[in-house]
């Protein structure tokens, strides 16, 4: 599978991978009862849509420039096409990025990152 962060290729780390998912929202709104009929609902559902798409792995990168170009992109709110699994390809922004680990290679650098929707 070939994963990128516009064109920045990333390494997925096995088993970290989580496709992407929006919570469909649904709204119990309540409504005062009816004194003649007090066993039946008194409540109405309401749709809310959904939410935005979010993709959450962890990953490496073989330089720390790449990873600090990923960081200014997440502070900057920066939209660019994410590429995932399946040829999942979204509009998106770093909604959230750690701190990255040197690792025993010296060209690379893990860390874990949300990816959001816009």
């Amino acid at each position: 599978m070939s994963f990128s962060w516009g064109s920045t290729d990333l390494y997925v780390i096995p088993d970290t991978y989580n496709p992407p998912w929006a919570e469909v929202t649904i709204n119990e709104i309540a409504l005062l009862p009816d004194p003649a009929a007090l066993n039946s609902i008194s409540t109405v559902l309401q749709q809310g849509g959904r939410k935005r798409q979010i993709v959450t792995l962890s990953t490496y990168v073989k330089s720390y420039s790449t990873y600090t170009a990923m960081l200014a992109d997440c502070m900057a709110g920066t939209q660019r096409t994410f590429t995932g699994a399946d040829s999942y390809s979204e509009n998106m922004i770093i909604s959230s990025i750690s701190q990255a680990v040197r690792k025993i290679y010296p060209t690379r650098f893990e860390f874990s990152v949300t990816f959001m929707e816009v």
